[in-house]
Protein backbone atom coordinates (compact mmCIF):
# COMPACT_ATOMS: atom_id res chain seq x y z
CA UNK A 1 0.00 0.00 0.00
CA UNK A 2 2.83 2.43 0.79
CA UNK A 3 3.94 2.24 -2.83
CA UNK A 4 0.66 3.87 -3.86
CA UNK A 5 1.14 6.79 -1.46
CA UNK A 6 2.59 10.09 -2.62
CA UNK A 7 5.99 10.69 -0.98
CA UNK A 8 6.19 13.56 1.51
CA UNK A 9 8.77 16.14 0.42
CA UNK A 10 11.03 16.73 3.41
CA UNK A 11 11.54 20.32 2.28
CA UNK A 12 7.84 21.00 3.03
CA UNK A 13 7.96 19.78 6.61
CA UNK A 14 7.31 22.46 9.27
CA UNK A 15 7.10 20.50 12.55
CA UNK A 16 5.73 21.96 15.73
CA UNK A 17 8.60 22.27 18.21
CA UNK A 18 7.26 19.71 20.68
CA UNK A 19 9.63 17.01 21.94
CA UNK A 20 10.26 14.49 24.65
CA UNK A 21 13.80 14.87 26.03
CA UNK A 22 15.93 11.86 26.97
CA UNK A 23 19.54 11.34 28.10
CA UNK A 24 21.79 8.34 27.79
CA UNK A 25 23.24 7.63 31.24
CA UNK A 26 25.67 4.91 30.26
CA UNK A 27 27.20 3.02 27.35
CA UNK A 28 27.43 4.21 23.78
CA UNK A 29 24.84 6.92 22.94
CA UNK A 30 24.78 5.82 19.28
CA UNK A 31 23.86 2.27 20.37
CA UNK A 32 21.13 3.62 22.66
CA UNK A 33 19.79 5.69 19.76
CA UNK A 34 19.75 2.57 17.60
CA UNK A 35 17.74 0.70 20.23
CA UNK A 36 15.30 3.61 20.41
CA UNK A 37 14.93 3.56 16.62
CA UNK A 38 14.18 -0.19 16.74
CA UNK A 39 11.59 0.36 19.45
CA UNK A 40 9.89 3.12 17.47
CA UNK A 41 9.71 0.90 14.37
CA UNK A 42 8.13 -1.90 16.42
CA UNK A 43 5.71 0.46 18.21
CA UNK A 44 4.45 1.86 14.90
CA UNK A 45 3.78 -1.64 13.56
CA UNK A 46 1.39 -2.56 16.38
CA UNK A 47 -1.63 -1.37 14.36
CA UNK A 48 -2.48 -2.83 10.96
CA UNK A 49 -4.05 0.48 9.93
CA UNK A 50 -0.80 2.43 10.44
CA UNK A 51 1.08 2.43 7.15
CA UNK A 52 4.51 3.88 6.42
CA UNK A 53 4.59 6.82 4.00
CA UNK A 54 7.83 7.46 2.11
CA UNK A 55 9.65 10.75 2.75
CA UNK A 56 11.33 12.22 -0.31
CA UNK A 57 14.96 13.07 0.38
CA UNK A 58 15.94 16.71 0.80
CA UNK A 59 18.97 18.57 2.03
CA UNK A 60 18.78 20.32 5.38
CA UNK A 61 21.42 21.36 7.87
CA UNK A 62 21.66 18.82 10.68
CA UNK A 63 25.30 19.48 11.54
CA UNK A 64 24.26 20.31 15.10
CA UNK A 65 23.06 16.72 15.59
CA UNK A 66 24.93 13.43 15.43
CA UNK A 67 21.95 11.38 14.23
CA UNK A 68 18.52 12.29 12.83
CA UNK A 69 15.74 9.93 11.71
CA UNK A 70 12.30 10.77 10.31
CA UNK A 71 9.16 8.78 9.53
CA UNK A 72 5.64 9.60 8.38
CA UNK A 73 2.75 7.19 8.87
CA UNK A 74 -0.80 7.16 7.56
CA UNK A 75 -3.31 6.13 10.23
CA UNK A 76 -6.82 4.90 9.52
CA UNK A 77 -9.19 4.17 12.37
CA UNK A 78 -12.89 3.74 13.00
CA UNK A 79 -14.50 6.80 14.64
CA UNK A 80 -15.33 6.15 18.28
CA UNK A 81 -19.01 6.95 17.67
CA UNK A 82 -19.42 4.10 15.13
CA UNK A 83 -19.89 0.41 15.95
CA UNK A 84 -18.53 -0.69 12.56
CA UNK A 85 -15.93 0.74 10.20
CA UNK A 86 -18.40 2.25 7.75
CA UNK A 87 -16.22 5.36 7.72
CA UNK A 88 -12.55 5.75 8.53
CA UNK A 89 -10.80 8.75 10.03
CA UNK A 90 -7.51 9.30 8.25
CA UNK A 91 -4.57 11.18 9.74
CA UNK A 92 -0.83 11.34 9.21
CA UNK A 93 1.77 11.16 11.98
CA UNK A 94 5.28 12.57 11.90
CA UNK A 95 8.02 11.09 14.06
CA UNK A 96 11.48 12.68 14.37
CA UNK A 97 14.31 11.47 16.59
CA UNK A 98 17.47 13.59 16.85
CA UNK A 99 20.58 12.88 18.95
CA UNK A 100 23.26 15.32 20.05
CA UNK A 101 25.85 13.76 22.31
CA UNK A 102 24.03 12.01 25.12
CA UNK A 103 20.76 13.89 24.56
CA UNK A 104 17.91 12.66 22.37
CA UNK A 105 14.86 14.71 21.37
CA UNK A 106 11.82 12.78 20.16
CA UNK A 107 8.94 14.42 18.28
CA UNK A 108 6.18 11.78 18.15
CA UNK A 109 2.39 11.38 18.41
CA UNK A 110 0.78 10.66 21.77
CA UNK A 111 0.29 6.88 21.37
CA UNK A 112 3.97 6.44 20.49
CA UNK A 113 5.04 8.54 23.50
CA UNK A 114 2.77 6.47 25.75
CA UNK A 115 4.31 3.24 24.48
CA UNK A 116 7.78 4.72 24.97
CA UNK A 117 6.94 5.68 28.56
CA UNK A 118 6.03 2.07 29.36
CA UNK A 119 9.20 0.86 27.61
CA UNK A 120 11.43 3.22 29.59
CA UNK A 121 9.80 2.20 32.88
CA UNK A 122 9.82 -1.50 32.04
CA UNK A 123 12.44 -4.19 32.52
CA UNK A 124 14.08 -3.61 29.10
CA UNK A 125 17.30 -2.42 30.73
CA UNK A 126 17.74 0.58 28.45
CA UNK A 127 20.24 3.26 29.48
CA UNK A 128 17.89 6.00 28.29
CA UNK A 129 16.21 8.12 30.96
CA UNK A 130 13.92 11.13 30.89
CA UNK A 131 15.54 14.47 31.63
CA UNK A 132 14.75 15.17 35.33
CA UNK A 133 11.72 17.31 36.04
CA UNK A 134 13.73 19.65 38.30
CA UNK A 135 16.12 20.43 35.43
CA UNK A 136 13.27 21.36 33.08
CA UNK A 137 11.63 23.55 35.71
CA UNK A 138 14.95 25.24 36.49
CA UNK A 139 15.81 25.79 32.82
CA UNK A 140 12.46 26.83 31.37
CA UNK A 141 10.13 28.18 34.06
CA UNK A 142 12.06 31.22 35.33
CA UNK A 143 10.22 33.82 33.28
CA UNK A 144 6.68 35.16 33.60
CA UNK A 145 4.35 32.18 34.15
CA UNK A 146 1.46 32.42 31.69
CA UNK A 147 -0.39 29.13 32.28
CA UNK A 148 -0.31 26.46 34.97
CA UNK A 149 -1.90 23.04 35.06
CA UNK A 150 -1.82 21.81 38.66
CA UNK A 151 -2.51 18.40 40.18
CA UNK A 152 -3.48 18.02 43.82
CA UNK A 153 -1.31 16.16 46.33
CA UNK A 154 -3.90 16.57 49.10
CA UNK A 155 -6.40 13.92 50.22
CA UNK A 156 -9.39 13.96 47.91
CA UNK A 157 -12.43 15.82 49.26
CA UNK A 158 -15.54 17.44 47.85
CA UNK A 159 -14.49 20.98 48.83
CA UNK A 160 -11.19 20.98 46.93
CA UNK A 161 -10.54 20.11 43.29
CA UNK A 162 -8.21 17.28 42.25
CA UNK A 163 -6.62 19.42 39.54
CA UNK A 164 -6.98 22.86 38.03
CA UNK A 165 -5.78 25.00 35.13
CA UNK A 166 -5.18 28.75 35.48
CA UNK A 167 -3.78 31.52 33.29
CA UNK A 168 -2.60 35.08 33.79
CA UNK A 169 0.17 37.58 33.14
CA UNK A 170 2.54 36.13 35.77
CA UNK A 171 1.10 33.39 37.97
CA UNK A 172 4.09 33.34 40.31
CA UNK A 173 2.42 36.25 42.11
CA UNK A 174 -1.13 34.90 41.87
CA UNK A 175 -0.62 31.62 43.73
CA UNK A 176 -1.98 31.44 47.28
CA UNK A 177 0.23 29.98 50.03
CA UNK A 178 -2.86 28.45 51.60
CA UNK A 179 -5.13 27.49 48.71
CA UNK A 180 -2.38 26.24 46.38
CA UNK A 181 0.21 24.76 48.77
CA UNK A 182 -1.17 21.25 48.23
CA UNK A 183 -0.87 21.41 44.42
CA UNK A 184 2.14 20.45 42.29
CA UNK A 185 3.01 21.47 38.75
CA UNK A 186 1.70 19.08 36.13
CA UNK A 187 2.38 21.38 33.17
CA UNK A 188 3.34 25.03 32.79
CA UNK A 189 3.81 27.65 30.09
CA UNK A 190 6.25 30.47 30.74
CA UNK A 191 7.92 33.35 28.91
CA UNK A 192 11.53 32.47 28.16
CA UNK A 193 14.00 34.54 30.13
CA UNK A 194 16.97 36.22 28.45
CA UNK A 195 19.30 33.38 29.49
CA UNK A 196 17.08 30.77 27.79
CA UNK A 197 15.96 32.56 24.61
CA UNK A 198 17.75 31.86 21.34
CA UNK A 199 17.42 32.61 17.66
CA UNK A 200 14.84 29.84 17.13
CA UNK A 201 13.79 28.98 20.71
CA UNK A 202 11.85 32.12 21.66
CA UNK A 203 8.60 33.51 23.00
CA UNK A 204 6.86 31.24 25.49
CA UNK A 205 7.73 27.64 26.23
CA UNK A 206 5.58 24.93 27.74
CA UNK A 207 6.68 21.87 29.63
CA UNK A 208 5.19 18.85 31.35
CA UNK A 209 8.22 18.21 33.59
CA UNK A 210 7.30 14.78 34.95
CA UNK A 211 6.99 13.49 31.38
CA UNK A 212 10.02 15.41 30.07
CA UNK A 213 7.85 17.05 27.43
CA UNK A 214 8.66 20.52 26.08
CA UNK A 215 6.86 22.56 23.43
CA UNK A 216 7.52 25.99 21.96
CA UNK A 217 5.93 26.96 18.62
CA UNK A 218 5.27 26.03 15.01
CA UNK A 219 8.54 26.12 13.09
CA UNK A 220 8.75 27.04 9.41
CA UNK A 221 11.11 24.30 8.23
CA UNK A 222 13.10 21.25 9.28
CA UNK A 223 16.31 23.31 9.68
CA UNK A 224 14.50 25.76 11.98
CA UNK A 225 12.99 22.86 13.95
CA UNK A 226 16.44 21.33 14.48
CA UNK A 227 17.91 24.69 15.43
CA UNK A 228 15.13 25.25 17.98
CA UNK A 229 15.61 21.80 19.52
CA UNK A 230 19.39 22.25 19.56
CA UNK A 231 19.02 25.52 21.51
CA UNK A 232 16.62 23.77 23.89
CA UNK A 233 19.16 21.02 24.60
CA UNK A 234 21.83 23.66 25.28
CA UNK A 235 19.59 25.37 27.87
CA UNK A 236 18.81 22.06 29.57
CA UNK A 237 22.48 21.03 29.59
CA UNK A 238 23.37 24.23 31.42
CA UNK A 239 20.68 23.53 34.02
CA UNK A 240 22.00 20.01 34.60
CA UNK A 241 25.56 21.33 34.97
CA UNK A 242 24.62 23.65 37.83
CA UNK A 243 26.27 22.46 41.05
CA UNK A 244 23.11 22.92 43.13
CA UNK A 245 19.39 22.74 42.45
CA UNK A 246 17.99 26.30 42.48
CA UNK A 247 14.96 27.41 44.40
CA UNK A 248 11.81 25.89 42.82
CA UNK A 249 10.15 27.99 40.14
CA UNK A 250 6.97 28.08 42.25
CA UNK A 251 7.97 27.94 45.93
CA UNK A 252 4.36 28.13 47.10
CA UNK A 253 3.46 24.77 45.55
CA UNK A 254 3.99 21.30 46.99
CA UNK A 255 7.64 20.32 47.06
CA UNK A 256 9.11 17.36 45.21
CA UNK A 257 11.17 15.17 47.58
CA UNK A 258 14.40 13.30 46.73
CA UNK A 259 13.46 9.97 48.33
CA UNK A 260 10.70 7.92 49.96
CA UNK A 261 11.72 8.56 53.57
CA UNK A 262 8.65 8.63 55.83
CA UNK A 263 6.18 7.72 53.08
CA UNK A 264 3.62 5.20 54.32
CA UNK A 265 -0.02 4.35 54.86
CA UNK A 266 -1.44 4.47 51.31
CA UNK A 267 -5.21 4.84 51.50
CA UNK A 268 -6.55 6.36 48.25
CA UNK A 269 -5.71 6.82 44.57
CA UNK A 270 -6.98 8.70 41.55
CA UNK A 271 -6.15 9.02 37.90
CA UNK A 272 -6.70 12.69 37.01
CA UNK A 273 -4.69 12.99 33.81
CA UNK A 274 -4.82 16.57 32.53
CA UNK A 275 -4.08 15.38 28.99
CA UNK A 276 -7.21 13.23 28.79
CA UNK A 277 -10.01 14.33 26.51
CA UNK A 278 -13.36 14.39 28.36
CA UNK A 279 -15.22 12.82 25.42
CA UNK A 280 -12.95 9.78 25.28
CA UNK A 281 -13.69 6.79 27.50
CA UNK A 282 -10.76 5.14 29.21
CA UNK A 283 -10.35 1.64 30.68
CA UNK A 284 -10.72 2.96 34.25
CA UNK A 285 -13.86 5.04 33.64
CA UNK A 286 -16.59 4.10 36.13
CA UNK A 287 -14.30 1.80 38.11
CA UNK A 288 -13.45 2.06 41.80
CA UNK A 289 -9.82 2.08 43.00
CA UNK A 290 -9.56 0.61 46.51
CA UNK A 291 -6.15 1.10 48.15
CA UNK A 292 -4.76 -0.65 51.22
CA UNK A 293 -1.33 0.27 52.58
CA UNK A 294 0.82 -0.18 55.68
CA UNK A 295 2.19 2.61 57.91
CA UNK A 296 5.88 1.80 57.38
CA UNK A 297 5.97 1.27 53.61
CA UNK A 298 5.13 3.10 50.39
CA UNK A 299 4.00 -0.20 48.80
CA UNK A 300 0.28 -0.95 48.65
CA UNK A 301 -2.44 -3.30 47.44
CA UNK A 302 -4.88 -2.04 44.81
CA UNK A 303 -8.26 -3.57 43.95
CA UNK A 304 -9.93 -2.30 40.76
CA UNK A 305 -13.63 -3.06 41.03
CA UNK A 306 -16.90 -2.15 39.33
CA UNK A 307 -18.80 -2.67 36.05
CA UNK A 308 -20.01 -6.08 37.28
CA UNK A 309 -16.73 -7.81 36.43
CA UNK A 310 -14.43 -9.69 38.78
CA UNK A 311 -12.04 -7.39 40.68
CA UNK A 312 -8.51 -6.99 39.38
CA UNK A 313 -6.27 -7.44 42.43
CA UNK A 314 -2.85 -5.83 42.15
CA UNK A 315 0.25 -5.19 44.24
CA UNK A 316 2.06 -1.90 43.75
CA UNK A 317 5.76 -1.86 44.67
CA UNK A 318 7.19 1.66 44.86
CA UNK A 319 10.82 2.49 44.16
CA UNK A 320 12.87 5.50 43.17
CA UNK A 321 15.85 5.75 40.83
CA UNK A 322 17.48 8.45 38.71
CA UNK A 323 15.24 10.95 40.49
CA UNK A 324 12.01 9.27 39.35
CA UNK A 325 9.45 7.29 41.33
CA UNK A 326 8.24 4.11 39.71
CA UNK A 327 5.29 1.97 40.76
CA UNK A 328 5.62 -1.57 39.45
CA UNK A 329 2.29 -3.38 39.44
CA UNK A 330 1.79 -7.11 39.45
CA UNK A 331 -1.24 -9.35 39.89
CA UNK A 332 -1.86 -10.61 43.42
CA UNK A 333 -4.28 -13.13 41.93
CA UNK A 334 -4.62 -14.28 38.36
CA UNK A 335 -7.44 -12.15 36.88
CA UNK A 336 -10.56 -13.89 35.61
CA UNK A 337 -10.16 -11.99 32.34
CA UNK A 338 -6.44 -11.69 31.54
CA UNK A 339 -7.03 -9.24 28.68
CA UNK A 340 -9.02 -6.89 30.87
CA UNK A 341 -6.39 -7.19 33.60
CA UNK A 342 -3.63 -6.17 31.19
CA UNK A 343 -5.74 -3.24 30.00
CA UNK A 344 -6.14 -2.05 33.61
CA UNK A 345 -2.39 -2.39 34.17
CA UNK A 346 -1.61 -0.20 31.15
CA UNK A 347 -4.02 2.48 32.38
CA UNK A 348 -2.33 2.86 35.77
CA UNK A 349 0.81 4.61 34.53
CA UNK A 350 -0.45 8.05 35.64
CA UNK A 351 -1.84 7.07 39.02
CA UNK A 352 -1.77 9.49 41.96
CA UNK A 353 -1.50 7.71 45.32
CA UNK A 354 -2.31 9.42 48.63
CA UNK A 355 -0.65 8.49 51.94
CA UNK A 356 -1.62 8.93 55.59
CA UNK A 357 1.90 10.29 56.15
CA UNK A 358 0.80 13.41 54.21
CA UNK A 359 2.69 12.51 51.02
CA UNK A 360 1.44 11.88 47.51
CA UNK A 361 3.09 10.06 44.62
CA UNK A 362 2.14 11.56 41.28
CA UNK A 363 3.69 11.92 37.84
CA UNK A 364 6.92 10.13 38.73
CA UNK A 365 7.56 12.24 41.85
CA UNK A 366 6.91 12.08 45.57
CA UNK A 367 5.44 15.27 46.99
CA UNK A 368 4.66 16.73 50.36
CA UNK A 369 2.49 19.84 50.56
CA UNK A 370 4.34 22.84 51.92
CA UNK A 371 3.21 23.20 55.51
CA UNK A 372 3.23 26.80 56.71
CA UNK A 373 4.43 27.58 60.23
CA UNK A 374 1.85 30.35 60.57
CA UNK A 375 -0.40 29.69 63.56
CA UNK A 376 -4.16 29.98 63.24
CA UNK A 377 -5.02 33.21 65.10
CA UNK A 378 -8.61 32.60 66.17
CA UNK A 379 -8.46 29.77 68.67
CA UNK A 380 -10.47 30.03 71.87
CA UNK A 381 -10.60 27.48 74.65
CA UNK A 382 -13.69 26.40 76.55
CA UNK A 383 -14.36 24.37 79.68
CA UNK A 384 -16.39 21.31 78.71
CA UNK A 385 -16.58 19.99 82.28
CA UNK A 386 -19.72 17.93 82.76
CA UNK A 387 -20.08 17.39 79.01
CA UNK A 388 -19.41 14.27 76.97
CA UNK A 389 -17.12 15.64 74.26
CA UNK A 390 -17.52 12.43 72.24
CA UNK A 391 -21.26 13.08 71.78
CA UNK A 392 -22.56 15.82 69.49
CA UNK A 393 -26.29 15.38 70.11
CA UNK A 394 -28.42 14.23 73.05
CA UNK A 395 -29.36 10.58 73.35
CA UNK A 396 -32.94 9.85 72.32
CA UNK A 397 -34.98 6.69 72.30
CA UNK A 398 -35.57 6.23 68.57
CA UNK A 399 -33.02 8.60 67.01
CA UNK A 400 -35.68 10.65 65.22
CA UNK A 401 -34.80 14.24 64.35
CA UNK A 402 -37.84 15.70 66.13
CA UNK A 403 -36.81 13.82 69.29
CA UNK A 404 -33.30 15.30 69.06
CA UNK A 405 -34.62 18.86 68.73
CA UNK A 406 -36.88 18.33 71.73
CA UNK A 407 -34.06 16.92 73.89
CA UNK A 408 -31.44 19.63 73.22
CA UNK A 409 -30.70 21.54 76.42
CA UNK A 410 -33.16 19.46 78.47
CA UNK A 411 -32.29 17.94 81.86
CA UNK A 412 -29.61 15.28 81.50
CA UNK A 413 -28.36 16.52 78.11
CA UNK A 414 -24.55 16.22 78.38
CA UNK A 415 -23.95 16.59 74.64
CA UNK A 416 -22.07 19.35 72.84
CA UNK A 417 -25.40 20.60 71.50
CA UNK A 418 -26.44 21.19 75.12
CA UNK A 419 -23.16 23.06 75.70
CA UNK A 420 -23.96 25.42 72.78
CA UNK A 421 -27.35 26.26 74.30
CA UNK A 422 -25.63 27.05 77.58
CA UNK A 423 -22.92 29.23 76.01
CA UNK A 424 -25.23 31.21 73.73
CA UNK A 425 -27.70 32.11 76.47
CA UNK A 426 -28.06 35.72 75.36
CA UNK A 427 -29.82 36.67 72.14
CA UNK A 428 -31.68 34.51 69.62
CA UNK A 429 -30.64 30.89 68.99
CA UNK A 430 -32.04 28.07 66.88
CA UNK A 431 -30.87 24.57 66.02
CA UNK A 432 -30.97 23.76 62.31
CA UNK A 433 -29.67 20.20 62.57
CA UNK A 434 -31.07 18.11 59.74
CA UNK A 435 -30.87 17.57 56.00
CA UNK A 436 -29.69 20.68 54.12
CA UNK A 437 -28.86 22.51 57.35
CA UNK A 438 -27.41 26.03 57.45
CA UNK A 439 -25.30 25.02 60.44
CA UNK A 440 -25.95 23.07 63.60
CA UNK A 441 -26.98 26.36 65.26
CA UNK A 442 -27.73 29.93 64.15
CA UNK A 443 -27.30 32.68 66.72
CA UNK A 444 -28.00 36.42 66.56
CA UNK A 445 -26.84 38.51 69.50
CA UNK A 446 -28.60 41.65 70.65
CA UNK A 447 -25.88 43.76 69.00
CA UNK A 448 -26.63 42.12 65.63
CA UNK A 449 -23.64 39.74 65.55
CA UNK A 450 -24.56 36.67 63.50
CA UNK A 451 -22.88 33.33 64.25
CA UNK A 452 -23.19 30.09 62.28
CA UNK A 453 -22.10 27.41 64.75
CA UNK A 454 -20.86 24.02 63.51
CA UNK A 455 -20.31 21.27 66.07
CA UNK A 456 -18.12 18.18 65.79
CA UNK A 457 -17.46 15.72 68.59
CA UNK A 458 -14.04 14.42 69.60
CA UNK A 459 -13.17 10.83 68.79
CA UNK A 460 -11.71 10.42 72.29
CA UNK A 461 -12.02 11.98 75.71
CA UNK A 462 -8.57 10.74 76.85
CA UNK A 463 -6.29 13.56 78.09
CA UNK A 464 -3.49 12.40 75.76
CA UNK A 465 -5.64 12.22 72.62
CA UNK A 466 -3.69 12.80 69.42
CA UNK A 467 -4.05 15.81 67.13
CA UNK A 468 -5.73 14.99 63.84
CA UNK A 469 -6.43 17.31 60.91
CA UNK A 470 -8.89 14.72 59.58
CA UNK A 471 -11.01 15.23 62.72
CA UNK A 472 -11.62 18.78 61.50
CA UNK A 473 -11.86 18.21 57.75
CA UNK A 474 -15.56 17.36 57.51
CA UNK A 475 -16.76 20.18 59.77
CA UNK A 476 -14.44 22.75 58.14
CA UNK A 477 -15.65 21.67 54.69
CA UNK A 478 -19.28 22.11 55.75
CA UNK A 479 -18.53 25.49 57.30
CA UNK A 480 -16.85 26.73 54.10
CA UNK A 481 -19.60 25.35 51.89
CA UNK A 482 -22.30 27.13 53.88
CA UNK A 483 -20.79 30.63 54.04
CA UNK A 484 -23.39 31.69 51.47
CA UNK A 485 -25.91 31.62 54.34
CA UNK A 486 -24.16 34.61 55.90
CA UNK A 487 -26.08 36.62 53.30
CA UNK A 488 -29.44 37.74 54.73
CA UNK A 489 -31.80 36.55 51.99
CA UNK A 490 -30.56 32.95 51.65
CA UNK A 491 -30.36 32.61 55.44
CA UNK A 492 -33.89 33.90 56.08
CA UNK A 493 -35.27 31.78 53.24
CA UNK A 494 -33.64 28.62 54.64
CA UNK A 495 -34.70 29.30 58.24
CA UNK A 496 -38.32 29.64 57.14
CA UNK A 497 -38.11 25.96 56.08
CA UNK A 498 -37.08 24.21 59.32
CA UNK A 499 -35.99 20.56 59.24
CA UNK A 500 -38.75 19.60 61.71
CA UNK A 501 -42.17 20.98 62.55
CA UNK A 502 -40.98 22.38 65.89
CA UNK A 503 -37.29 23.29 65.66
CA UNK A 504 -35.41 23.94 68.88
CA UNK A 505 -35.36 27.73 69.55
CA UNK A 506 -34.34 29.97 72.46
CA UNK A 507 -34.49 33.68 73.28
CA UNK A 508 -32.11 34.76 76.06
CA UNK A 509 -31.81 31.14 77.15
CA UNK A 510 -35.56 30.54 77.37
CA UNK A 511 -37.11 27.91 75.11
CA UNK A 512 -39.62 29.37 72.64
CA UNK A 513 -41.97 27.58 70.22
CA UNK A 514 -40.72 28.96 66.87
CA UNK A 515 -38.22 31.13 64.99
CA UNK A 516 -40.39 34.22 64.64
CA UNK A 517 -38.33 36.36 67.02
CA UNK A 518 -35.06 35.26 65.40
CA UNK A 519 -36.36 36.07 61.91
CA UNK A 520 -37.50 39.53 63.03
CA UNK A 521 -34.08 40.24 64.55
CA UNK A 522 -32.36 39.02 61.38
CA UNK A 523 -34.44 41.44 59.32
CA UNK A 524 -33.16 44.38 61.41
CA UNK A 525 -29.46 43.58 60.81
CA UNK A 526 -27.51 45.74 58.38
CA UNK A 527 -24.23 45.32 56.48
CA UNK A 528 -22.20 46.85 59.33
CA UNK A 529 -23.15 44.13 61.83
CA UNK A 530 -20.50 41.51 62.48
CA UNK A 531 -20.68 37.90 61.32
CA UNK A 532 -18.76 34.82 62.40
CA UNK A 533 -18.42 31.17 61.49
CA UNK A 534 -17.75 29.17 64.66
CA UNK A 535 -16.46 25.61 64.80
CA UNK A 536 -16.78 23.72 68.09
CA UNK A 537 -14.35 20.78 68.09
CA UNK A 538 -12.89 19.83 71.51
CA UNK A 539 -10.50 17.17 70.16
CA UNK A 540 -7.61 19.66 70.53
CA UNK A 541 -6.77 20.83 74.05
CA UNK A 542 -5.04 24.07 75.00
CA UNK A 543 -2.64 22.14 77.22
CA UNK A 544 -1.33 20.11 74.29
CA UNK A 545 -1.37 23.13 71.98
CA UNK A 546 0.78 25.22 74.34
CA UNK A 547 3.19 22.35 75.05
CA UNK A 548 3.83 21.75 71.35
CA UNK A 549 4.57 25.42 70.66
CA UNK A 550 6.89 25.52 73.68
CA UNK A 551 9.02 22.69 72.27
CA UNK A 552 12.46 23.23 70.78
CA UNK A 553 14.48 21.50 68.08
CA UNK A 554 13.13 19.35 65.24
CA UNK A 555 9.30 19.34 65.07
CA UNK A 556 7.75 16.15 66.38
CA UNK A 557 5.21 14.18 64.36
CA UNK A 558 2.52 15.65 66.62
CA UNK A 559 3.73 19.20 65.86
CA UNK A 560 3.63 18.46 62.13
CA UNK A 561 0.04 17.24 62.54
CA UNK A 562 -0.79 20.49 64.36
CA UNK A 563 0.72 22.49 61.49
CA UNK A 564 -1.37 20.56 58.97
CA UNK A 565 -4.44 21.31 61.07
CA UNK A 566 -3.65 25.02 61.28
CA UNK A 567 -2.95 25.08 57.53
CA UNK A 568 -6.41 23.62 56.99
CA UNK A 569 -7.96 26.35 59.14
CA UNK A 570 -5.87 29.15 57.62
CA UNK A 571 -6.82 28.02 54.11
CA UNK A 572 -10.53 28.09 55.03
CA UNK A 573 -10.34 31.50 56.70
CA UNK A 574 -9.99 33.61 53.49
CA UNK A 575 -13.19 32.07 52.11
CA UNK A 576 -15.07 33.13 55.22
CA UNK A 577 -13.39 36.56 55.17
CA UNK A 578 -14.46 36.96 51.55
CA UNK A 579 -18.08 37.41 52.67
CA UNK A 580 -17.17 39.84 55.45
CA UNK A 581 -17.02 37.35 58.33
CA UNK A 582 -14.27 35.59 60.25
CA UNK A 583 -13.58 32.02 61.31
CA UNK A 584 -13.31 31.08 65.00
CA UNK A 585 -12.52 27.64 66.41
CA UNK A 586 -13.28 26.53 69.97
CA UNK A 587 -11.12 23.80 71.48
CA UNK A 588 -10.93 22.30 74.94
CA UNK A 589 -9.34 24.23 77.82
CA UNK A 590 -8.52 20.97 79.58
Amino acid sequence: MSGDLVPVPAALLRPYASVLLLRCLGGDPATAFGRLHEFLEAARRTSRVRVSVPVASAEFDSAEFDQVTMAVHRVEQRPGWLTEAVYLDVSHELTIAARRGRFIALHAPGPVRDALRRWLDGPAGTTLRRVPAAALEGALLRGEAKSLWLRGTHPRRSTKVDSKAISGTDLRFALSPFDDATFAVASARSALGAEASGAALRGTVGTTPHRSLVWNRQTESMPEFLQCIGELITVVERALDRPAIPEPAFPVLAQRLPDLTGVGGAYDASRADLDERPDTAGPLDGLLLEVTGTPDSADFDLDVTGDGAEPVRLRGEVGIGAGRVRIRFGFRDEPADRGRGEEVLDALDQLTVYYASGHAISGGGVFRPRISRQAFPNWSWADFAGRDITREKPRVAHGRLDEIHLAIGADGDRSLFGWVVEQYGSGFLTCDDGAGEVADFVHVDHDGTLSLVHVKSSASRAPGRHISASAFQVVVAQAVKNVLFLEPEPLARQLRRPPVASPACWVDGRRVPDRAGLLRRLARRDARDRARVVIVQPSLSKRRYDRLYAGNGRPSDEMLRLRRLENLLNSARPTVAGVGADLHVIGSAG
